[in-house]
């Protein structure tokens, strides 16, 4: 590693350059610039989040360890995979020394509750350490909210034989976790820029949409951009992207989109 990294990572020690501009710059590089100014700022990003205390929460590396062989079969909680982000909550709650919000239905922010009381107590953190603090909101389908000056529209879909939400916020839809798109859902959805929706396999599954179900949707929907997430190693990305309409693509890690106005 050169020694140009080292004095930038040095630069970013002092808390009034990461709260600068210069950070907003940093990520653009790392997601914009060309093939090694993309990995020396990702490179500085994690350095920089492990110097403030900011520990990421994905577990991509584990996927792709598990694909390479590398980690034996486990099983976990569906809520532990998707609630495990302690050190990210707790970081931005030291940050701005006051609770985080977080929003959901009342199921799953009671199974969370369940899992993670210590969280959502008042009660300090002892002496010498700390722990997130959340405060939960409870949303209702169908009824829009605004979060964070953003009108946001709970949106209930089948998962099996639970509901869980999906959301619209203005001209983006993120339905991440369904079996279905209700007639009523899909009614909430016209007008879409950008629709991000969920395609397990290439076959069947009792909880999520299939790949040609998810496509079936995406055209019953009619967004003018239709991202599939939560796919799996069956799939090759290059393979489905050369196969699926016009309109329609995989979504992938780093992936970037400037949404527009309904």
């Amino acid at each position: 590693m050169s020694h140009a990294p080292d004095t930038a990572l040095r630069r970013f020690h002092s808390p009034a350059v990461r709260q600068s501009a210069a950070l907003d710059e940093l990520v653009r590089e790392a997601v914009f610039g060309g093939p090694e100014e993309r990995e020396q700022a990702r490179w500085l990003i994690w350095e920089i989040g492990q110097t403030a205390g900011v520990r990421p929460a994905s577990i991509h590396e584990l996927y792709l360890a598990r694909g390479r062989g590398e980690v034996p079969p486990f099983t976990t909680p569906a809520i532990n995979v998707r609630v495990l982000s302690y050190d990210s909550a707790r970081a931005i709650s030291l940050r701005q020394q006051g609770r985080l919000e977080i929003f959901g239905s009342a199921e799953t922010l009671a199974e969370i509750a369940r899992r993670f009381g210590y969280i959502f107590d008042e009660a300090p953190a002892p002496p010498g350490t700390s722990k997130p603090e959340l405060t939960a909101h409870p949303l209702d389908a169908d009824r829009e909210t605004e979060i964070a000056g953003m009108a946001v529209l709970p949106l209930a879909l089948p998962h099996g034989d639970r509901t869980v939400f999906g959301y619209r916020m203005g001209a983006l839809a993120y339905l991440t976790d369904a079996k279905a798109i209700p007639e009523m859902v899909r009614a909430r959805l016209t007008g879409l820029d950008v629709l991000v929706l969920n395609a397990l396999l290439p076959r069947p599954h009792p909880l999520h949409l299939s790949i040609p179900e998810a496509v079936d949707a995406a055209a019953r929907i009619g967004a003018r951009r239709t991202f599939l997430t939560h796919l799996t190693h069956d799939t090759p990305h290059a393979e489905l992207a050369a196969r699926l309409p016009a309109g329609i693509a995989p979504a992938y890690d780093g992936l970037v989109i400037d949404v527009g106005s309904v």
